[in-house]
């Protein structure tokens, strides 16, 4: 049957059907299709259409959000999650299922969500669930998954997630790394001081890799439970008491030679990778450049006229060391949009850091609210609950994507600083000298996230405008690459136009 025969409403639009008749017409010419669907593309649609229309496929997303979100759409789609996240139905018991039960209560929901996800032909499931299950499926020679059309939505996100997988910890209070672990030489006589034999794999590999001159890990010192019991920054702990100690992560910038973590050979048949940010970069990145890859770009459903991305023709230049001396004059650029746009509520994206700098001037005007890391979610439901009318402007840290600013939620946004990764890290650094057109990618796919928070539908509209003139230099080499999706390039505009709607 044909591919539009099982789309999963009435009738797919004229976009839709496009893109679902390209699929059909090269399933049997190539391995991996790259769907390149911008908001109001209808995702969710075209995944499950896909999803219904093969033998047998695995539809993933990045987080439980969305696995509610799509079963709620539609009921009979199977999902099933972490088995945390399951509440036990027998005993009264309030606590989730944990998973060093050996046995499951009479009726267990995850044992029920999880049988009907091995034995469907369709089934739906987040990518840490999905990652395990292929692991759980290889010991004991399973079916989940074997030769499956596996389906990826936000695929934008599977970098991260693999890169993440492949983290490596290193305990403070276990191996004593020094304060100065950001210098590369510390580090180096840290480790050869250490037994080689007895460090641990990944400490050995980032040695070498310093040693090289190629640094390949990112690190971040970080906090995570430990219950190993010790000496942990100099109290003594029982073993299995939980406390948060220090500890440093190492995250591999390249991902291309470690194993298959989501499509491991012969397990999976097709791979379809949808987002509106995704690109060859990615696909080289992710080491799938090496099958046969299909490239379908899907055009906006929403006419760029309603979204337009204003570029500024005055700008300010928002570099990392100059960022509290300009602060000032896009703090004063905010306001005078906030002012153009008086009954309208507006998004501004920014860093921790300079938020810091744009609350000196802009704290005293009760319509600006900012927030911490620890209220965001609480400062951001207040900005939406609150009446368009008085033109409430959130100063947003780390919201690049995740959240939808619907009709009179927001109007306009902003972005006051181009987010570009920090070069103070060696290996983004390194990485960056050696293939520009990666850090190019990296900084224009959060850019044009950024861009599509407002304005989620063809009925709704909402402007952009861009602060930091550094812009311009992504422009240029994001168009000496071939970077740009044309329905991102359409709505962009010069110069800001001061006019309100």
């Amino acid at each position: 049957m044909s591919i539009l025969s099982h789309f999963v409403y009435d009738t797919p639009r004229p976009v839709q059907s496009e893109f679902l008749t390209e699929i059909e017409n090269d399933w049997g010419n190539y391995d991996v299709f790259v769907g390149i669907a911008p908001t109001a593309s209808g995702k969710e649609a075209l995944a499950l259409t896909i999803a219904n229309w093969s033998n047998s496929a695995r539809y993933i997303v990045p987080n439980n959000v969305l696995v509610d979100q799509i079963q709620k759409n539609h009921p009979s789609t199977i999902g099933v999650k972490g088995v945390r996240t399951y509440s036990c139905t027998e005993n009264n018991r309030k606590s989730t299922c944990s998973q060093d039960l050996r046995t499951r209560c009479r009726g267990c929901p995850y044992n029920r969500d999880n049988a009907q996800f091995n034995r469907g032909r369709v089934g739906l499931t987040n990518y840490h669930m999905y990652a395990m299950k292929l692991q759980q499926d290889k010991r004991s020679r399973g079916r989940t998954g074997a030769r499956d059309v596996l389906i990826v939505d936000e695929a934008h996100n599977v970098l991260p997630f693999l890169q993440e997988q492949h983290s490596a910890y290193t305990w403070k209070h276990k191996f004593h790394y020094p304060d100065s672990w950001t210098d590369a030489d510390s580090m180096k006589k840290w480790i050869e001081d250490m037994e080689m034999a007895k460090a641990p794999a990944h400490l050995v590999e980032y040695y070498y890799s310093l040693r090289n001159g190629q640094p390949r890990f990112i690190l971040e010192e970080v906090r995570r439970p430990w219950k190993g019991g010790g000496v942990v920054e100099g109290l003594r702990v029982k073993r299995g008491d939980e406390v948060e100690a220090p500890a440093l992560k190492f995250t591999p910038i390249d991902i291309r030679n470690y194993p298959d973590t989501l499509w491991p050979r012969g397990q999976v048949e097709k791979i379809i990778l949808l987002s509106a940010t995704i690109s060859r970069k990615d696909i080289e990145d992710l080491g799938l450049d090496r099958k046969r890859v299909k490239y379908l770009e899907c055009k906006s459903p929403i006419p760029y006229g309603r979204r337009p991305i204003y570029i500024s023709d005055n700008g300010v230049p928002v570099v990392h060391s100059k960022l509290k001396s300009r602060s000032e004059e896009v703090a004063h650029a905010i306001l005078e949009l906030a002012d153009t746009h008086k009954s309208q509520k507006g998004f501004v994206h920014t860093t921790y850091t300079q938020a810091k700098y744009l609350r000196t001037v802009l704290g005293g005007d009760d319509r600006f609210i900012f927030h911490s890391e620890w209220d965001k979610t609480a400062k951001f439901e207040q900005f939406k609950s609150s009446s368009p009318t008085k033109g409430s402007v959130l100063v947003a840290s780390g919201m690049y994507e995740g959240v939808s600013l619907d009709y009179d939620v927001a109007r306009w946004q902003c972005i006051a600083k181009v987010p570009w990764l920090s070069l103070d890290d060696g290996a983004v650094k390194w990485k960056s000298e050696q293939d520009p057109e990666w850090y190019t990618w990296q900084t224009l796919k959060h850019l044009i996230q950024a861009c599509g928070r407002v304005c989620r539908t063809p009925s709704d509209y909402g402007k952009t405008y861009i602060l930091d003139s550094t812009f311009e230099k992504l422009l240029t080499a994001s168009e000496e690459y071939d970077l740009i999706p044309a329905w991102f390039a359409e709505a962009l505009l010069v110069p800001i136009n001061k006019q309100g709607d």
